[in-house]
């Protein structure tokens, strides 16, 4: 769990004017101050007149404090490492702790927690309205760092309107470049991807109200327009198979059926690794600036 370079662009660009951030978990820091200083510059983002004490390890606490924030929590299990709350995110989140925060930040924690919609739940609650909840964690060639890795589908169903939140970017940074992440919804369609690296996706999402925070389960975007196609009565092959039906024997139509469905099959499989890419430009956009 930490923060390095691209994390901590992401987090800079941002240029929120927060001033109370909890971390989930004590975040490292692998990022040197001369590069954050330079980030700074980059997105006219002003630093404080913090310096950084000398010391062998480093928390994104530093790094928020040349930010300015004025109150910086730290949340974990254990207080092993010096976490100012003591809280296991497997558990619901004490009322107390709701809405207190103008930044929260998972720097790779929650792909480590067992009851992960719990441990979401909790982060969203923790986000004050007008806040801003920072998610960076394991999306691809990642398997056996955490429990899980995550999709962009996750969080843009999650972080949706009706739980009080709005997904401002998602990025994934990969060669040196930034790719916005599309909305499945906009795609009408999956944003999958098959690579050989290691791949984080990056989410900057907004808490735009207060909501009952999945008091309806999100659902998958593609599995939801299936349903509802189903319960307007259209079928993908209904009116192929019934031509087939008028003029050939049932055998007839269950060989030509099998060989659609064979045909359909491997074209499935060659359309999923032509499109899974980064280089899709449907799904994954360059960005030139991070903000």
């Amino acid at each position: 769990m930490g923060v390095n370079r691209d994390a901590a662009e992401f987090i800079i660009s941002t240029k929120c004017n927060a001033r109370s951030v909890c971390t989930l978990g004590r975040l490292n820091l692998f990022v040197s101050f001369s590069e954050i200083r330079a980030l700074a510059r980059r997105y006219c983002v002003p630093l404080s007149e913090f310096t950084p004490p000398s010391r062998s390890q480093y928390f994104a606490d530093d790094l928020f404090r040349m930010l300015g924030f004025e109150r910086i929590e730290s949340l974990d299990v254990s207080d092993y490492e010096g976490a100012t709350i003591v809280h296991d995110l497997n558990t619901p989140l004490p009322k107390d702790l709701h809405e207190q925060f103008d930044l929260v930040l998972d720097g790779g924690t929650l792909e480590h927690v067992f009851n992960f919609p719990v441990a979401l739940k909790s982060a969203m609650e923790m986000v004050k309205v007008g806040g801003s909840l920072i998610i960076i964690d394991g999306m691809n060639n990642l398997c056996g760092h955490g429990f899980y890795q995550f999709s962009p589908e996750l969080f843009y169903r999650a972080l949706s309107i009706e739980n009080g939140f709005e997904v401002k970017r998602m990025y994934v940074p990969a060669n040196g470049t930034a790719y916005k992440v599309v909305d499945p919804i906009q795609v009408h369609g999956r944003v999958q991807l098959v690579n050989c690296k290691p791949v984080e996706v990056m989410v900057d999402a907004q808490r735009t109200h207060s909501a009952d925070i999945f008091a309806v389960a999100p659902q998958q975007s593609d599995y939801v327009t299936t349903w509802s196609a189903a319960i307007q009565g259209v079928q993908a092959d209904g009116r192929l198979k019934a031509r087939l039906r008028r003029y050939l024997r049932k055998d007839q139509v269950a060989r030509i059926s099998n060989f659609l469905n064979h045909l359909r099959q491997r074209r499935a499989v060659r359309r999923f690794y032509r499109t899974s890419r980064l280089s899709n430009r449907r799904l994954y956009r360059p960005v030139k600036g991070w903000g």
